[in-house]
């Protein structure tokens, strides 16, 4: 294989192989399904160029090198005029990369996409080992949130055998302004911030919860300028809760780790948990990104 190729050889350790149990015998193209016809019964154009690319992005991605135009022509048996079209505009997209001996691999784009659904998928397990030492180090209960449709749901806890036991359920939305995880997933993902934010109930669940948009700002600032987020009693009672960022191969946000701390003694134990956090969310999205 060729030199120039930076990414296959990664794309291919992420991508199920057609021998993978997980992929079964289907393809891309046959889950698909067939082109939908149209009144008449004949094929409809965007239909069957859905299934061309399909059967393209499958020709590149499960083959153990990168591959020829002619090699892809009869892996499609389709025109080589329209097969080459095809791979220019997914050449345009960064989905497919022709490299200096004029045969096609994954191009970025699909790979970072491959990246982030790996990412997505073994997050939970990967973060495990991570979790259980924060628990050893905090003695409290450790929660591991991801975005979800617009809010932060906990997809997984370490249990601490004593200290805080707040038994949040799984799975259920968690308000964004008052929790350290809604905030760090405020400050840190501006696209989602900026579609969700006139939404963002303000409720008051505590005396101290943020209920202004104003002060809400001001505290998503502060957060982005520190790097982790904490909240002082906003959504429980004598609860403190500290979160770190988890990012992803691209470095955008992808999910967040939380301790929360009963009555801290002092602002220098909040900040001495936060500093472990942080480097273990850093090693985590190290990881992820198969540094």
């Amino acid at each position: 294989m060729s030199t120039d190729v930076p990414y296959f050889k990664l794309f291919l350790s992420c991508v199920p192989s057609e021998k993978s149990t997980d992929v079964g015998p289907s393809s891309i193209a046959t889950r698909l399904g067939p082109a939908r016809p149209k009144g008449d019964g004949v094929p409809d154009s965007g239909s069957r160029t859905v299934g061309r690319i399909a059967k393209l992005l499958e020709a590149v991605v499960l083959s153990d090198e990168p591959q020829r135009l002619v090699e892809i022509v009869s892996a499609l048996d389709a025109p080589s005029s329209s097969v080459h079209l095809l791979l220019q505009e997914l050449r345009k997209s960064g989905l497919v990369e022709m490299f200096s001996d004029k045969r096609y691999g994954p191009g970025p784009a699909l790979i970072s996409l491959a990246f982030q659904v790996v990412s997505r998928e073994h997050i939970v397990d990967l973060a495990q080992p991570y979790m259980e030492q924060l628990m050893r180090r905090a003695g409290e209960d450790v929660y591991l949130a991801r975005p979800d449709n617009g809010s932060m749901i906990y997809v997984n806890r370490v249990r601490s055998s004593g200290g805080l036991s707040l038994d949040i359920p799984l799975g259920s939305p968690r308000p964004l302004h008052a929790t350290s995880v809604g905030q760090l997933y405020l400050a840190f993902s501006p696209e989602a911030r900026a579609r969700i934010w006139d939404a963002v109930p303000l409720t008051p669940i505590t005396d101290r919860t943020l209920t202004s948009r104003e002060s809400l700002e001001v505290r998503l600032a502060e957060v982005a300028n520190r790097g982790w987020a904490w909240t002082d009693r906003e959504n429980h009672r004598g609860v403190v809760a500290i979160a770190a960022p988890v990012w992803n191969r691209d470095g955008k946000f992808l999910a967040a780790i939380s301790v929360s701390m009963s009555n801290p003694s002092s602002w220098s134990q909040i900040d001495e948990m936060a500093e472990f956090l942080t480097a273990a969310c850093d090693q985590l999205s190290a990881e992820l990104r198969g540094a």
